[in-house]
């Protein structure tokens, strides 16, 4: 049953590490740093380095302060894979996967040289959401999942997919 509940974990989380990777190192072969690519009418290719925690917030500046940040997400990052690991619900699982391979694809990033890429601006009106990666979706679609497990009714678990 665990290697069932790590599998999940692992695969889905390396998916998350490989598309986002790839994903940084394509845009920053094909973007100009700040040069704008319409996309459609709401997204543009941007590419940005974030020198902070989050959205660019608490700027770090020194490579001791880096190293720290790195040691702080590698301990949320094994915190969560032991969640996952003890979360009996497919969809929580699921989550935790994708806020470890988001998680793990910025601390690569950032472990590289200090910043994480960014190259997706998303924007309505004049309006521009901090620009923001696949690892960065997937954190966010991964929270989003906890919070619908915490609040559904309905929770699928492995002993409802796999009877003993």
């Amino acid at each position: 049953m665990l290697f069932k509940r790590l599998s999940l974990v692992g695969v889905l989380g390396i998916a998350v590490v490989g598309a986002d990777v790839l994903s940084k190192r394509l845009a920053e072969a094909a973007l100009s740093h700040g040069v704008e690519v319409a996309l459609t009418p709401f997204l543009n290719l941007r590419l940005g380095f974030n020198p902070g925690i989050s959205f660019g917030l608490f700027p770090i500046g020194s490579a001791s302060g880096v190293a720290i940040l790195i040691a702080v997400q590698g301990v949320i990052i094994a915190g969560m894979v032991i969640a996952a690991m003890w979360s009996r619900l497919l969809l929580e699982r699921a989550a935790f996967s994708l806020i470890i391979g988001g998680a793990v694809g910025n601390v690569i990033d950032r472990a590289r040289d200090g910043l994480v890429t960014d190259f997706l601006d998303l924007h309505l009106q004049g309006w521009h959401w901090p620009t923001f990666n696949i690892a960065d979706m997937a954190i966010c679609f991964g929270v989003a999942m906890l919070l619908w497990t915490s609040v559904s009714a309905r929770r699928v678990s492995d002993d409802k997919l796999y009877p003993k």
